[in-house]
């Protein structure tokens, strides 16, 4: 097989959520690392493993859009204290650019989802999930978490999965 009809067949794959958006960029890497200018492949190692907020502005290329995808409203900021108790901070944010790498918000979404079955976040959103909400631990704040709902990690993550 040769790497086109890969590439196709992988885009038929990530479509039908065959394969989770991890290894759907694992395997764009193995096809296509050689043929990829090395900022691509920085951005596809970070967007992998997670971002780093400061090296944004090198990843020109991203349309506006990806970053839109990326932005959670809303967020409550939080602080871990010694005891594991989290307690929230009086004043909590606008929203947030969530830098969390997909294989870290894909192992967060599948304590409670199979990835799979959710098209986009509106659609068959379980019930029984409405009130969930997940800590997320701010890369370049140590000690300082946000609460998100896991419906806005699941618009996220089917956002990054369009883009």
């Amino acid at each position: 097989m040769n790497v086109m009809s890969s590439i196709n067949d992988l885009q038929v794959k990530l479509s039908n959520r065959e394969v989770l958006l991890s290894d759907g960029i694992l395997l764009i890497m193995n096809l296509l690392r050689t043929k990829l200018p090395d900022k691509i492949n920085i951005w596809l190692n970070r967007e992998l493993t997670g971002l780093d907020v400061s090296e944004l502005s090198s990843f020109t290329h991203l349309n506006f859009n990806y970053f839109k995808v990326r932005y959670i409203g809303g967020a409550q900021w939080c602080e871990q204290p010694v005891q594991g108790v989290f307690v929230e901070k009086a004043n909590s944010c606008d929203g947030i650019f969530l830098s969390l790498g997909v294989q870290s918000l894909e192992a967060e979404l599948l304590q409670f989802l199979h990835l799979e079955q959710y098209a986009c976040p509106e659609a068959s959103f379980p019930p029984a999930l409405e009130h969930h909400f997940i800590m997320i631990e701010v890369i370049d704040r140590p000690g300082f978490y946000f609460r998100c709902h896991v419906r806005d990690l699941l618009r996220v993550y089917s956002g990054l999965r369009s883009v």
